[in-house]
């Protein structure tokens, strides 16, 4: 026969044992949410923040860097695989017969930009101007794809729907928009081009200057190139003046988060 103290003891490791069982099984539980969370976020090329600017008051006076890639060699072609955007790595021959360089045929620009903290942080809004004249607004949201094979598909599907939407939302990520650009930016703002003919200085102190006082809780536009020959930053008709940032030629990649690099030290973002 048992005691009534040895059943308490019994009945109080049982529960014991109950309790380290749905704990184990809450953390299991737990793990696969994770996991799952976490195999959903690669797969999805929508970021959970930041917005763009809707209301005109919101436009003419949310601080944030207005960045236009200007020429970008964005083209598609059509091949026995489909329809596919031109890239250095398949389309070698089709380049060197459109006199055109390798290096204009990748997507650096983009991913230093949609990476940048001052994109995380909202201050960040980029248009995309192709050699072709397609105007392209991205989302500050959007996800570029880490493999350049899903970036080349993404593109192509861009050029021939129009637009890419968020497999998980209704949002819009890119879309094919009118021209000019400067339909889409705010009233009498400053717009800022950039090529080695420009005026030599240092864009930190230059940034500092331009967006001291008022300023500095308003919007600016600036315009790169992204052409690996040219100035097509310099020769847009709707600059107010051009700068140059080295006195080497730079990629665009290199510029864009040189001038990123700029405002987020004026903002303070870390």
């Amino acid at each position: 026969m048992k005691s009534n103290k040895d059943k308490e003891v019994l009945k109080s490791q049982d529960l014991s044992d109950s309790d380290d069982d749905i704990n184990l099984n809450n953390q299991e539980e737990e793990e696969f949410v994770s996991s799952d969370d976490e195999q959903k976020e690669s797969y999805s090329l929508q970021r959970v923040e930041p917005k763009l600017p809707k209301t005109f008051h919101e436009k003419q006076n949310m601080p944030r860097l207005i960045l236009v890639l200007e020429q970008a060699n964005i083209e598609t072609t059509k091949t026995k695989r489909g329809i596919e955007l031109i890239n250095c790595d398949d389309h070698q021959k089709l380049i060197t017969k459109m006199k055109k360089s390798y290096e204009d045929y990748r997507p650096d620009c983009l991913l230093a930009l949609l990476d940048s903290p001052l994109n995380k942080a909202g201050l960040l809004q980029v248009y995309l101007k192709t050699n072709l004249n397609v105007l392209v607004e991205v989302n500050p949201q959007m996800r570029i794809p880490r493999t350049y094979k899903r970036f080349l598909a993404m593109m192509a599907q861009l050029l021939t729907k129009m637009k890419i939407k968020s497999t998980s939302s209704s949002v819009t990520l890119m879309k094919v928009i009118k021209n000019p650009v400067t339909e889409h930016f705010p009233l009498g703002v400053k717009k800022i081009g950039t090529s080695t003919k420009g005026k030599l200085l240092n864009v930190n102190d230059y940034v500092k200057q331009i967006m001291s006082g008022e300023q500095r809780k308003k919007p600016i536009v600036f315009v790169i190139g992204a052409v690996s020959v040219g100035n097509p930053a310099m020769e847009a008709d709707y600059i107010d003046e051009c700068i140059c940032m080295s006195k080497y030629s730079l990629s665009a990649a290199a510029c864009c988060s040189m001038v990123c690099d700029a405002f987020e030290d004026l903002w303070g973002i870390q």
